[in-house]
């Protein structure tokens, strides 16, 4: 959840946005500053226990192109899969850190991987109170969806764009709408036939139609009645450009931010703990094609380069407002809020 989306939920966002987004003379007072400042200080406290949520790219092989994603624009990075034993190691650590929320995401479609189910089965045994999925949905047969649903799994994501089929296909390039539709329904449709309460089912969309009822057509109706939680987000506003690296149609995208905004260090490094399918660390799910390598899993331990140097130099950059320094920060369009407690957990809107 980023600093608008967050303003946008509440019943009086255009003036409070007004205020402390769009207002200069206020983000530039040296009274907000301070606020903001003691702020930050107040939610870091207590992060050298570890993060609050680890992030397992499971796999970055994927089949689709879509127009915002990396793999749209050329991916260099090696492909592969997280073996199991890495993942083990993994979810060991963090059930000895205490770290209760995992969510398997990164640069590919998770349902590639032969063993996510009992990659997830085996966290949840590890006492993980919280594991969630984001998935495209093309890949997800009946087989796939009762080992999905008995290994415990907390909450999927439905990734579905355009929601009509001629927008859909021009955003998720290389899938086929029916097919994943289909997938969507029969899944929830299976869910209930065996009485499961998990995995609670989401569903994300960029639409380009943003004044548009899209839940009064039949079949996304009757998809909706079965979920969780359905989130509209306006295509060009809330994609973003992957630290620079990908560009879109929207202007909000395609340039370095102004000072103003991103010298605000961003919270996901003290919060999120970003893996790579082959153990490297990366400071946050923006370094697809890992540029900034905080060593790797595999022969070190997750708490030690959660502390490490490098990590802590990353971070320093941020918080002495030299942010500038690092590309991929400098050209990134997203800000986790520093207002919450904690940093939003997808599960809370579960009615």
């Amino acid at each position: 959840m980023n600093y608008w989306r967050l303003v946008d939920k509440l019943p009086f966002k255009k003036a409070l946005k007004s205020i402390l987004v769009e207002n200069d003379f206020i983000k530039n007072s040296t009274f907000y500053k301070k606020i903001l400042d003691l702020l930050i200080q107040k939610r870091i406290q207590g992060y050298e226990k570890g993060p609050e949520i680890v992030l397992i790219e499971n796999t970055n092989y994927c089949n689709a192109k879509c127009v915002m994603c990396p793999h749209s624009t050329g991916f260099k990075r090696q492909k592969g899969t997280m073996s199991f034993e890495l993942f083990k190691k993994i979810a060991d650590e963090m059930a000895q850190t205490n770290i209760k929320r995992l969510q398997i995401t990164g640069t590919g479609e998770p349902m590639l991987d032969n063993n996510l189910s009992e990659k997830i089965e085996y966290s949840k045994k590890k006492g993980i109170e919280e594991v969630n999925i984001f998935t495209n949905g093309s890949l997800l047969t009946e087989e796939i969806g009762i080992r999905i649903i008995d290994s415990g799994l907390d909450l999927i994501t439905f990734s579905f764009d355009g929601i009509e089929k001629s927008v859909f296909e021009k955003i998720r390039i290389g899938l086929e709408y029916d097919t994943v539709t289909g997938n969507i329904l029969n899944f929830l449709k299976l869910k209930k036939k065996k009485n499961a309460i998990k995995p609670h089912v989401f569903i994300n969309s960029f639409v380009i139609k943003n004044n548009y009822d899209y839940f009064n057509l039949p079949l996304i109706k009757e998809i909706n009645s079965h979920v969780d939680h359905w989130s509209l987000n306006p295509f060009e506003q809330e994609t973003h450009s992957w630290g620079g690296g990908v560009t879109l149609l929207s202007s909000k995208n395609n340039h370095d931010l102004q000072a103003k905004d991103f010298n605000i260090p961003c919270r996901r490094l003290w919060s999120s703990f970003n893996i790579l399918w082959d153990g490297q660390i990366v400071p946050c799910c923006m370094d697809y094609e890992g540029l900034h390598n905080f060593k790797n899993i595999s022969n070190n331990r997750l708490i030690d380069i959660w502390l490490s140097a490098e990590y802590e130099k990353f971070r320093e950059l941020h918080m002495h407002k030299k942010i500038e320094k690092i590309e991929m920060c400098r050209k990134c369009s997203e800000r986790l809020s520093w207002i919450p407690k904690n940093t939003a957990r997808m599960m809370d809107m579960v009615s």
